[in-house]
């Protein structure tokens, strides 16, 4: 490369990040062809813009999450808010850019540049810190439009940072520490959301792809999906097989940051799919699907057979299903099992809504009969987790469900079920379905 811009610098440097990240999460002791590879597709991918940095939404969930320390020593005592990027050089006074810094650290960092400050202390920051620096500085250069400078020339500039210490080499694996202090990322997510079969290149898909990326889940069911939506190298999947009519759509995809063990045979592999996947906790099955709508089978415009009478179908699958989930279960005792999907009918407990009563007592016994509990049976507009689309005037009721083994979720050391709106601020839709997660702790 014969002329560097800031943006080679800084995008290197984060796709290094990202690689050592992806190592330390791995407990590897060395980096892989995986992790080269990883670092090669995002640098490949900020370069051409195809690619983002990241959002500051997982910076920020982990600040409320992590222990309340200094960022620089870990001290608990005499704590206040640092500027990242010193606001007299232009740093913003906003969430992104502070952190928590005892006393002695903030009056010895002061205005200094991060990086120069911990080289002249002979320290390396956490991972956590260096994403959030990066980031920072990214949005800066952007923000002031020398992303595309040439580095020479930008050295020259009165900038708030030292361009010159944010090295392009890979990371020490002996260097690697996630946060200050010895901890680990013990909350974890799972989210399910209904995509409304994306397309390539649509403002919707687009606006989806970057919802997925705020949501950050540690496995991401998605249903009504496609070809359209591509989450490696990050995530690893299971797909559903399918249908000959629409060979780029997937009913159900499952994403996963961590290893499938192998795809479970279910008894429909175009409408079903199910996964054994090796979680930091023990191995989990995650069981993806979609509960016919109330149409489904009786003109054949979205299944291959046809003659049913409306809301027949989604009866006869739930004993189906049912029977496939008490089939897995036996010959996977003792693995947490999760169901999760659209099943096309509301338990929020609240009048009328979609589905019927009879169908939604038989899905309650079988999910009795198969100890599992529906977590996402909430009222998201009581809990103000969902907004009132301005368009239709009205909340949406949800049909996207989480549900799990009984025994794991009392396992658990605390868990939290939270929503997305389907669309955006400006009120742009991503899909006709909201999302939703479970966010949890393990003992």
């Amino acid at each position: 490369m014969k002329e560097k811009t800031v943006g080679n610098i800084l995008f290197w440097a984060y796709a290094n990040l990202a690689m050592a990240h992806v190592l330390y999460k791995d407990n590897s002791e060395k980096y892989t062809p995986k992790h080269y590879g990883i670092r090669s597709r995002l640098y490949k991918g900020l370069s051409t813009g195809e690619m983002n940095v990241k959002s500051f939404f997982d910076d920020e969930r982990l600040k409320m999450i992590l222990p309340q320390s200094c960022n620089y020593c870990g001290s608990k005592e005499h704590l206040a808010v640092d500027h990242l990027i010193s606001r007299k050089k232009g740093g913003l006074d906003i969430g992104e850019n502070l952190v928590w810094a005892c006393r002695t650290c903030n009056s010895s960092k002061s205005d200094q540049d991060l990086l120069e400050w911990m080289n002249k202390r002979k320290k390396e920051p956490s991972i956590l810190l260096y994403r959030r620096y990066l980031k920072n500085v990214i949005t800066y250069c952007r923000d002031k439009n020398i992303i595309n400078e040439n580095s020479e020339n930008a050295l020259k500039l009165d900038l708030p940072f030292n361009l010159s210490l944010i090295s392009e080499k890979i990371i020490p694996t002996n260097s690697l520490k996630l946060w200050i202090t010895e901890i680990e990322e013990k909350t974890y997510r799972i989210a399910n959301w209904n995509l409304e079969r994306p397309k390539n290149g649509t403002k919707k898909t687009k606006l989806a792809l970057e919802q997925i990326e705020k949501i950050n889940a540690d496995i991401l069911l998605l249903t009504e999906t496609s070809d359209a939506i591509n989450l490696e190298p990050i995530y690893n999947s299971v797909k559903s097989i399918p249908f000959d009519r629409n060979p780029n759509e997937q009913w159900i995809t499952i994403w996963s940051k961590w290893k499938i063990k192998n795809k479970i045979e279910t008894f429909d592999n175009k409408r079903t799919t199910c996964a054994l996947i090796k979680s930091p906790f023990g191995n989990l099955i995650i069981y993806g699907t979609i509960i016919p709508y109330h149409m489904a089978g009786v003109s054949g415009n979205r299944y291959d057979f046809s003659g049913y009478k409306p809301w027949e179908l989604h009866k006869e699958d739930i004993i189906r299903q049912s029977d496939d989930w008490k089939k897995i279960q036996s010959e996977n005792k003792n693995i947490p099992f999760l169901v999760i999907g659209d099943f096309n009918q509301t338990r929020d407990d609240l009048p009328k809504g979609y589905g019927t009563i009879s169908g939604r007592e038989l899905l309650t016994e079988k999910l009795k009969e198969t100890n599992l509990i529906c977590v996402t049976n909430i009222d998201f507009a009581k809990t103000k987790q969902l907004d009132i689309d301005i368009k239709k005037g009205k909340v949406r009721r949800n049909i996207d469900h989480i549900c799990i083994s009984k025994n794991w979720l009392n396992s658990l050391k605390s868990y939290e079920i939270g929503a997305w709106n389907n669309f955006d601020k400006n009120e742009n839709y991503m899909s006709d379905h909201n999302g939703v997660y479970l966010d949890f702790e393990v003992k």
